[in-house]
Order: C-alpha cells, then sequence, then structure tokens
C-alpha cells in the first residue's frame, strides 16, 4: 500500500502528497494539498489537488522552495493592488485547482481576485451584448439582495443554497443567472464555480461589483 495522508488515505503514485511552501522575502505560503496532475511552477513540478476527500486534511510530506516566490510575484503584477496578501494567494490556488498549470501564471488567471474585473474587455463586452438587460438587472439586484441577508462569517454559510433558492425565485434560466454573474464578478466567459468565487471575494468586494454594474 502507498503511503498515507494523515487522515488515513492511502494514496496511488499518480495521487502524490506534498505541501507546497512558497518562499518569498517577507513571508511564506504553505499550502497543504493532496493531488494528482502535475502543476509546473518552473524548474519544480507539484500536483494538482482534486479536493481530497477531507479537505481538513493537514499534509507535511515535502516542501517546496522556487526562485521568487509567488507572492512576489502578485505583488509585481497587481503594485496597486490592495488585495494580494498571502491569504488571498492561498484561495485563488485553491479556487484555480484543477485549472491552473503553472504558478506562474496565477495573475493571468485570477487577476479577478486582486484587482476589478476588465469589463472593457472584448470577451465582457460579447458576453454582456448576449443578455438580455432586463433579466440582467433582476439578477443582479436580485443576488445582492439574496447575498445582503447572507450572516457572516460567509465561509460557513451555503452561497450556492442561496444562489439556487434566488434563481428559483425569480424564475430566471439558469445559464442566463449564470452568464449574467460570472459577467459581473469576473468579466470572463468561463471560470471556477461562482458561489466559490463569491466566497474568496468575500461580501463587501462581491456586492460593490453587482451594485457597481446595476449603478452604472
Amino acid at each position: 500500500m502507498g503511503p498515507k495522508c494523515q487522515n488515513g488515505m492511502a494514496t496511488s503514485k499518480s495521487m502524490i502528497i506534498s505541501s507546497v511552501y512558497a518562499a518569498s522575502v517577507d513571508q511564506r505560503i504553505r499550502l497543504d494539498l493532496c493531488h494528482s496532475p502535475k502543476l509546473s511552477t518552473g524548474p519544480y513540478e507539484i500536483g494538482v489537488s482534486q479536493k481530497a476527500a477531507s479537505s481538513a486534511a493537514a499534509l507535511n510530506v515535502r516542501w517546496l522552495d522556487y526562485h521568487g516566490g509567488v507572492h512576489d510575484l502578485v505583488k509585481d503584477a497587481f503594485s496597486e493592488g490592495q488585495h494580494t496578501s498571502v491569504k488571498m494567494i492561498e484561495k485563488a490556488i485553491l479556487l484555480l485547482e484543477g485549472r491552473l498549470t503553472n504558478l506562474k501564471e496565477l495573475p493571468i488567471h485570477a487577476f479577478y481576485l486582486f484587482e476589478e474585473p476588465n469589463l472593457g474587455s472584448e470577451e465582457a463586452i460579447e458576453m454582456v451584448n448576449a443578455l438580455d438587460p432586463q433579466d440582467r438587472e433582476l439578477v443582479l439586484s436580485s443576488v445582492c439582495k439574496a447575498l445582503s441577508e447572507v450572516s457572516e462569517p460567509w465561509e460557513d454559510q451555503d452561497i450556492l443554497k442561496v444562489l439556487h433558492d434566488t434563481r428559483k425565485e425569480i424564475k430566471v434560466l439558469t445559464k442566463v443567472f449564470m452568464k449574467t454573474l460570472i459577467h459581473a464578478l469576473t468579466g470572463f466567459k468561463e471560470g471556477p464555480a461562482i458561489h466559490d468565487i463569491i466566497k474568496v471575494l468575500g461580501p463587501a468586494r462581491s456586492l460593490d461589483r453587482l451594485k457597481g454594474i446595476l449603478n452604472n
């Protein structure tokens, strides 16, 4: 039998257990991941987690240090950003697991977590032009109201259920509902699950983005 995680789960050859220890000048990011396919960090490779059975498992098998550090990379990319903390970077990496193949691409694929989305991009404009204005306003206003009533901390709330109940109440097609929200929150056509994005952004930033579109 292969090595075991601390929660007792056996791993196969393709299920590498490791901790990512990304060193930077003044801070370190420690991400305990249990993962499968490979994730490249330049001269190193690690696995991409599949949220192994128990997210509470603390895995301490391998330390990975690589030149520059993820924190420095993000701070350099968003020099004027206010959301480049180590905690936010941890959340971004976990949010993008399965989509991120190289940690150096984090600022590209998750820029909307560190700064406001580019709603003036060709992709974002194409998205909004495909939406009915009335449906869009209904979705945004209804979700704003629903999220405003969610108690803190958001991490402990079932945001997916909040969105599901809201969509059901306003009777908007799921495709229209989700496209409206992903456009408002990211400016991208595709991405991680909306409820996960909302949890990572938190209440203030999520509501600010939704209300910002409503007020324009």
